[in-house]
């Protein structure tokens, strides 16, 4: 303010990105998908519908958004972390990344008829308020043999409801 000569950013509330359809990434050297919020402007309403991540560096897609109302619906994520990855395909395998990587940082995420295989650590892990699993597949995850980071589905904090699929 002009009274104590002090700079004071002013920014929106929240965010929302919308929705991303057909969404496919291919060996990127950090993540597929990544969204980052804070406590102060969230990202809210992430919305991905269908498409491909595979063999990025880290995890698929990751959520960080202090946000709510996730949800991915459709989506293929393979092999995060688990070759030669970058531009030239020149970085090693990372061995971490898992298909879906939600921190506690979340309210609420749904993941309907997602298909994770092959990574190197969990198909899906879940630290949201409150996750939604309905109709997904989580196979052969854990390349890297991680103790602990081997599952379909790892839910580490919150509640988890799980309505069909194959893990």
């Amino acid at each position: 303010s002009a009274a104590t000569g002090v700079s004071v950013a002013v920014g929106p509330p929240q965010i929302t990105v919308g929705t991303w359809t057909a969404l496919y990434t291919f060996a990127n050297s950090g993540f597929g998908f990544a969204a980052f919020g804070s406590a102060s402007v969230p990202v809210q309403d992430v919305r991905i519908v269908g498409g491909f991540l595979g063999q990025d560096a880290k995890s698929e897609i990751y959520l960080d958004t202090y946000g709510d109302q996730h949800k991915i619906d459709g989506t293929f994520v393979e092999l995060a972390g688990t070759a030669a990855t970058g531009p030239t395909l020149g970085t090693p395998a990372s061995n971490v990344g898992s298909g879906i990587e939600v921190t506690g940082n979340n309210t609420t995420v749904q993941l309907t008829g997602v298909h994770s295989y092959g990574n190197s650590l969990d198909g899906f892990y879940l630290a949201a308020t409150s996750n939604g699993i309905g109709n997904c597949r989580s196979m052969n995850n854990g390349a890297a043999a991680t103790a602990g980071r081997a599952n379909g589905i790892n839910v580490v904090s919150g509640r988890a409801v799980i309505n069909g699929g194959t893990f």
